[in-house]
């Protein structure tokens, strides 16, 4: 996600939501820990709101682009 799109904040929720998927597939026999990694990736989701907010409205800074100056 990070190459293609060169959003971190993009590839970091990628990861968020994956883990617990790709956990069930290759551990499905553990669901302790399957719990708590959808608690995590949900924490994430939250505190990570303001990212999202911005990246739907396509306003997240992107890797490697120019930081907007912040003259006074």
């Amino acid at each position: 996600m990070a190459v293609v799109f060169r959003i971190s904040s993009l590839a970091s929720l990628t990861v968020a939501v994956l883990t617990p998927v790709w956990f069930l597939l290759l551990s499905p026999s553990k669901p302790g820990v399957l719990v708590l990694l959808l608690a995590m990736a949900i924490l994430i989701f939250i505190r990570h709101g303001a990212n999202i907010r911005r990246l739907l409205a396509g306003e997240e800074p992107r890797i490697g682009a120019a930081k907007a100056s912040s003259a006074a």
